[in-house]
């Protein structure tokens, strides 16, 4: 009796699982990169703020739950040679691509194709984080020695209520969906 009561309130619909690079964004934001795992040719960037630093930030409304989380080290922006944030985002998301893409063309993978997927999409972060770390490192021994700005950054793996991107129209709205809290 108690398991039939309980199935009425499980959720019992389809997931299917991703992995994101999430940057925290202090005091009341957050970026992520996403490579779509059923499309090679789509890294999503996407930066989200509450506008209060109190507010629990929340993933888009299509992230179903959040199945792990793995700290991966910082990045560091040199504000003051005018570097913004956008522009170290915008290399890690290429670094990215082109790690997937690679990864793609090489035919490296797992078992079967969902598996292989997510393999390639955490291989790609793993190498995208790794190279603008070291290219900054590399900018940090050559530069002007003045302290960057650094930004926590995050291996998370998601489940998603449908494939494809996980920021929709509806996350570009005044009242977004709401996924699960950070």
């Amino acid at each position: 009796m108690f398991n039939a009561i309980s199935s009425l309130f499980s959720d019992s619909s389809p997931s299917y699982d991703s992995i994101l690079l999430l940057i925290n964004r202090p005091p009341s934001g957050y970026s992520f990169i996403h490579p779509v795992p059923e499309d090679s040719e789509v890294v999503e960037e996407f930066t989200k703020y509450s506008g209060n630093p109190s507010t629990s930030l929340t993933l888009p409304g299509s992230v179903k739950a959040i199945r792990s989380r793995e700290e991966l080290g910082s990045i560091a922006v040199r504000v003051t040679e005018g570097e913004t944030f956008a522009d170290v985002s915008s290399r890690l998301a290429q670094y990215v691509k082109r790690f997937y893409n690679a990864d793609v063309e090489a035919g490296a993978g797992g078992a079967d194709e969902g598996t292989q997927k997510l393999e390639r999409s955490e291989r790609a972060l793993r190498q995208g984080f790794k190279a603008i770390v070291e290219e900054n490192e590399k900018r940090q021994s050559e530069g002007s020695g003045a302290l960057p700005v650094k930004y926590n950054v995050e291996l998370v793996r998601i489940s998603r209520k449908k494939p494809g991107r996980i920021v929709d129209d509806t996350d570009l709205t005044s009242f977004p969906k709401q996924g699960p809290a950070l």
